[in-house]
């Protein structure tokens, strides 16, 4: 892979072991989950990962809108319509994040949005047409998946956050967010403490609140008390007995461990 890659060296180092199992899975079904934080990190890895592999393989860009946000019927059409070759074919999607966002905005009553429901309902399109699905989200949408679309969430094959190094140096050297998100911060805080006090057996509201806050906290670079909040969701998910909720919140604390010991 080239030097002038984009990419972190961690994330670099995982690329092959990942497009191994991406390769091995071809023509018989795989969901695959990445996070990216620019369109530079996205483009490295669907780079990266085509080297990799080594085969005849066409990544096909697939895009969810508001209007075309049943992504998997959508598929099932496509593949019948066009005769795709599930063997050699890579389906890319982006949008959800962006669906996600302009859905709650329109629907804020509808949870999980409309968008998410149908990738849970209809998650088994997957395997009964063999398709391999490479889904593009934002960090938060990543964060969040796991809540919101558990079964869907269930059928990942390889999941990770592609961090791009420059915009993460970029980031850090930014001036902090505008005061509303310290506003909602101070919200949330309120909202827990009042959880605490009166309903601390709502073990699953509780850790709801906690990892919204601790979203919150890891935007303002407040990783510290970011890590305070995700501590008290994987107590939570533990007391729920969600093993689910338990992994995907270990690795959200291991990505705030690394996050702490980049250079200021």
């Amino acid at each position: 892979m080239s030097e002038a890659s984009p990419l972190e060296l961690q994330d670099r180092l995982e690329l092959p072991r990942i497009a191994l199992a991406i390769r091995l899975r071809l023509g018989r079904g795989g969901l695959y989950i990445f996070a990216v934080d620019s369109e530079d990190a996205r483009q490295a890895v669907i780079a990266a990962l085509t080297k990799e592999i080594n085969s005849e393989v066409t990544w096909r860009e697939v895009q969810i809108t508001p209007k075309n946000y049943d992504l998997f019927l959508y598929l099932q059409h496509l593949v019948h319509e066009e005769q795709i070759d599930t063997r050699h074919t890579i389906f890319s999607v982006t949008g959800l994040s962006e669906t996600i966002a302009a859905q709650q905005q329109q629907y804020p009553d509808k949870q999980p949005p409309f968008c998410v429901n149908a990738l849970n309902v209809r998650r088994e399109v997957i395997p009964d047409h063999n398709l391999s699905v490479v889904l593009w989200v934002d960090e938060a949408t990543h964060k969040r998946l796991p809540y919101d679309a558990k079964d869907f969430w269930a059928f990942q094959m390889e999941t990770r956050f592609f961090r791009d190094a420059a915009a993460r140096l970029r980031a850090h050297l930014s001036p902090p967010p505008s005061s509303p998100l310290d506003e909602e911060i101070a919200e949330l805080r309120d909202l827990l403490k009042r959880y605490r006090e009166q309903r601390p057996d709502d073990a699953g509201a509780i850790g709801r609140i906690a990892f919204d806050l601790g979203v919150k906290l890891y935007e303002r670079d407040r990783f510290s008390e970011a890590k305070e909040a995700f501590q008290e969701v994987l107590a939570s998910a533990r007391k729920e007995n969600d093993p689910r909720i338990t992994a995907h919140t270990l690795n959200v604390l291991g990505g705030i461990a690394h996050a702490r010991s980049l250079p200021a």
